[in-house]
């Protein structure tokens, strides 16, 4: 079933392929098995996604042989939009000197006095 529940998330266009899906299997005893799958989506898709993965858990669990419903049209603009560390962020970038103030010189600023 895990197998399966890995090809789903694989296959939902919603999706991110980089990084790719994980399935791990977090509990297990005699009556159930737990297992967390992660992952990535759009913001705008994560509910969307997140609930067709559990009915998907839930109908394979009921029965492995079933065809599943297809996934969800996105809601997303882009279904793989650009992370945050691929475009450059404009905090981080070096301010330039300011070029106006001149340095204040000898020759403007009166000698020192004698005692």
């Amino acid at each position: 079933m895990l197998q399966k529940m890995r090809e789903r998330a694989e296959s939902d266009p919603r999706v991110r392929k980089d990084p790719p899906v994980q399935v791990e299997v977090t509990d297990l005893s005699e009556a159930f098995a737990q297992a967390a799958i992660r992952a990535w989506t759009a913001r705008e898709d994560f509910a969307a996604v997140k609930s067709d993965l559990i009915l998907a858990a839930h109908l394979l669990s009921d029965d492995p042989t079933r065809t599943l419903p297809p996934p969800r049209p996105s809601k997303a603009p882009d279904p793989s939009p650009a992370l945050p560390g691929d475009r450059p962020l404009d905090f981080l970038r070096r301010k330039s000197a300011k070029r106006d103030r001149k340095p204040k010189s000898a020759e403007t600023q009166p000698p020192p006095q004698a005692d």
